[in-house]
């Protein structure tokens, strides 16, 4: 299992990001996915071209088709929560709000499998590997940018519809976003530990 550690850089000191007033759980919860990911791509950098596209089976997901579906993840969510903010339009959150998110992060905790949305489900086929950490880099600073921006009123209301859970705070999405990435973790695992899995 790859280990998450806690003193990797966080986005704000690598960009230099101009730093606003927030919520502090809203903080510190972005800073537990920034460093999620840090580590994620630290790892992404210690292994080779071939390694990165190693296939463990005919329409199965390698590493490189891992890490896009990540990023993919992220990319939706943050275009999700952009729109809900344009419209200006928010709903409080009630207690089966809570309760949804509850199940959703129990459920990306548990060594289990379950359907991905079939929004995000396909394979992607046209991975660029050299570019993944780059990209995934000025990603995050954008949602880092965009949870800075957010007003009082803003991350208080819901802001992201899960397409099962349905609706989360800005706190929750990041939530999300955080055991989303680790419950991939148990899948990046196994591709490495399958038989044919390059060495090199």
């Amino acid at each position: 299992m790859i280990l998450m550690s806690d003193d990797s850089p966080l986005l704000e000191n690598r960009f230099q990001v101009e730093k606003k007033v927030i919520n502090k759980p809203l903080l510190n919860a972005l800073k537990r996915y920034e460093r999620a990911v840090t580590s994620l791509l630290k790892h992404w950098n210690s292994l080779s071209d071939a390694q990165h596209r190693f296939q463990p089976g005919n329409g199965k997901w390698g590493l490189d088709a891992v890490f896009s579906h990540l990023m993919d993840v992220e990319r939706l969510t943050l275009k999700s929560m952009n729109q809900r903010v344009k419209s200006g339009k928010y709903r409080r959150p009630a207690f089966k709000h809570h309760r949804r998110y509850a199940l959703l992060s129990l459920s990306l905790i548990l060594p289990k499998k379950f359907k991905a949305p079939s929004v995000v489900v396909e394979i992607a086929t046209d991975i660029d590997a050299s570019q993944i950490q780059k990209t995934w880099q000025m990603q995050l600073l954008e949602l880092h940018l965009f949870i800075e921006s957010l007003s009082w009123q803003q991350h208080a209301n819901l802001l992201f519809k899960h397409p099962h859970a349905g609706a989360l705070t800005a706190k929750q999405t990041l939530g999300f976003l955080y055991w989303h990435l680790i419950h991939h973790l148990r899948q990046i695992d196994a591709i490495k530990r399958h038989p044919a899995f390059p060495y090199q």
